[in-house]
Order: structure tokens, then sequence, then C-alpha cells
């Protein structure tokens, strides 16, 4: 073999080699190296991760995010740690954590195991939810989910799992979609305005828009009585890598979590609880 083949067969291996330690470093070891946290949230979900007024993010998911820096600062004794925010969208949530643009994604993201991206799982369950639909108080007797709901029409937000779920359960329902920050927004708008029947999505989400918009809850039913899914939410984490995964479920887990949950969500537990419950009793 002469001298030159040498080098290029030598120059490859150290190409993989490299290459393969990067693949190989974990989240904790690439955070450790960087001091920088990278996580994507959403602007769109109302509790989780939205703009107000004043156009600040804010949400349950960032305090979460600040419960997990502290929890790395810990576990890797690094006084100074960056958090760097990615907008997140139904359509990149995966693909950001699954591009390693993100360390994590955290909004309402219902877990599933059929996903299309492989280098992505979710954390335990952080959230309980289920579908519902969104009508006026004067449209109680008209609007029956025991029938097909031929000629209702029903706003739904494209590119979800509620949208898929909906299409092929009333297939002869006049589906309206509606996309983008603002589709969930609009959908709720546009039942108070009588321009759709209806807008279905999780109960959670819809009572954050009713609250944001300031809206009067009493003018809006949500039927059925009891959701016709059950979602739990997980934060979306990169797969195959246990320690992360571990130490994201921890906070999770922690007791300051649930101070924060509490301070997040208790105000509208009394709308909320009869989902949790029964949900929670159907998984027993």
């Amino acid at each position: 073999m002469n001298k030159q083949i040498k080098i290029i067969l030598l120059s490859s291996i150290l190409v993989v080699n490299l290459s393969l330690g990067i693949r190989a470093e974990t989240v904790l070891e690439e955070i450790a190296r960087t001091g920088i946290l990278k996580v994507a949230v959403r602007e769109d979900a109302v509790l989780f991760g939205y703009l107000d007024l004043n156009k600040d993010l804010r949400g349950y998911c960032l305090d979460l995010i600040a419960l997990l820096k502290k929890r790395i600062k810990q576990r890797i004794n690094r006084e100074i740690l960056t958090i760097r925010l990615f907008k997140s969208t139904i359509n990149n949530r995966f693909a950001i954590v699954n591009n390693r643009v993100a360390h994590l994604e955290c909004g309402p993201n219902t877990i599933k195991n059929n996903l299309r991206y492989d280098r992505v799982e979710f954390s335990q369950p952080f959230f309980i939810t289920g579908t519902v639909f969104l009508i006026r108080k004067e449209d109680t007797e008209r609007i029956n989910l025991n029938t097909s709901l031929e000629n209702i029409t029903i706003g739904l937000l494209r590119g979800t799992t509620t949208a898929e779920f909906i299409a092929q359960k009333y297939p002869l329902a006049t589906i309206i979609n509606f996309q983008g920050v603002t589709g969930r927004t609009r959908g709720v708008q546009a039942v108070g305005q009588g321009k759709i029947d209806t807008f279905v999505s999780d109960d959670v989400l819809l009572l954050g828009e009713i609250v944001i918009q300031n809206l009067y809850l009493e003018e809006y039913e949500f039927i059925p009585q009891f959701p016709l899914t059950c979602d739990y939410y997980g934060l979306i984490i990169p797969k195959n890598d246990g320690q992360w995964r571990d130490l994201v479920n921890s906070v999770i887990d922690s007791q300051e979590t649930e101070k924060v949950f509490t301070e997040w969500f208790g105000p509208f537990l009394p709308n909320l609880q009869k989902t949790i419950e029964f949900c929670q009793e159907k998984t027993e």
C-alpha cells in the first residue's frame, strides 16, 4: 500500500471517529461543554407557552424550564447556564429536537407511539387533557355529537392529532382548517362570531383562549360531558439518552414542579377536573 493511500485511509478513519464522537455526546455533556441549554417553546398554547398583551412569552413551560435549569446546574456543577429559546410550532416541534436544534420542546404534545421521527421520544406525562367541542350555549340542542354532524361546520387546527381524529369520526361534517400561530385564537373567535358552529381542541387549550380573550365562559359550552379522547402531554426529547430523560422526568416529578402546576392551572381545575379524573380512571 503506497503512502498516499495510507494517508487517505487514516484521514477517513479520523473523520469517522470524530463524527461518532460528536454523535455520541449526550445532552448533559453538550450542556456542560457549551454552558447552553437549548429549549423550544410554543407561542400559541395559552397557559403552556404564549405571548401576552405586551408580546412577552409566558407560560407554564417557561417556569418548568427554569426548574430544569436549576437542576442541571446542580448536576454539572456550573454556576452560569444560559437558556437559548427557540420558537416551536405545530409543524416543526418534532423536527427541532430530531435535528438537535433544541434539547427539548415544551408544549401541548400528545404522547403517541407512531412518530415518523426516529430520533425523538417523549418524557413522562406532565398534563392530562381531552378532546371537546366548544360551542355557543344557544347551540346546545342543535349540535348532537351522536349524529353524523352533517351540515355542521367544525373548526380544527391543521396538523394536529385532533384534526385527524375528528375528520375520521365525522366525515360528513364541513371542516374548516385553521393554521399558524393565531389559528386556535381565530377558531375560538369564529365560534363566538357565529362564523362556524364549533371549534374542536383540547379542553385546557380552549379554556386558555377564552380566558386570554376575555370572553364570558358562561356563554359557551364544552361538549360532550366527558372528552372524546384522553391525551397525555409529554416533553419532546432526544431518543436513547437515558441520563437526560431521567433528569427531565425527575423535574416533572418534583414538588417544585407541582407548585408551578398549581400556580398556572389551579384557578382552572374546577373546569378541568372532570376530564382529568375521567382519563385517570380509564388508565387504571
